[in-house]
């Protein structure tokens, strides 16, 4: 095997990253997250947790929407499943664990514009600041981050 086994874990690392189920993607390869404190929510974010154990992410975890987290304990929330059924919940546990300066990435694997409109809703609604969208190949990603209204909750 060539390279050292730090070059493998990075390459191991970005073929996880590449993944489109892994919500990782959502926050882009270029985004630096060494020394955030990122919370995974989902009831399939092992992927996720995996992935950022690989990279210079070296404070994750995964929690489920109804499970409690400690208030302001995370500056990112990645979301990498969620339906209409669980977007409140998510969005609440969000608001509770999101620093003041924090944000969320939600994905929309199937860009459904149905359900991105009443995301989109739900966010601001909740009190953050209008979302932005980001289109990849057929994938949405729903970012946003606290407001006046998150940060004094």
């Amino acid at each position: 095997m060539s390279g050292t086994l730090r070059d493998r874990r990075l390459r191991y690392a970005r073929t996880i990253l590449q993944s489109r189920q892994c919500s990782i993607a959502l926050v882009g390869e270029t985004s630096d997250l060494e020394g955030l404190r990122v919370l995974v929510l989902g009831t399939s974010a092992a992927d996720t947790l995996c992935a950022l154990m690989h990279t210079e992410c070296r404070k994750a975890e995964a929690r489920t929407p109804d499970a409690h987290a400690e208030t302001q304990s995370a500056d990112l929330v990645l979301v990498p499943h969620v339906t209409l059924a669980t977007i409140n919940p998510v969005i609440n546990q969000a608001i509770r664990s999101l620093d003041h300066h924090g944000r969320i990435v939600i994905a929309s694997p199937a860009g459904e514009r149905h359900f991105i409109d009443l995301t989109v809703a739900a966010l601001v609604q909740a009190g953050f600041e209008p979302p932005f969208l980001e289109f990849d190949g057929g994938e949405t990603r729903i970012h946003a981050s606290c407001g006046e209204v998150v940060a004094r909750a």
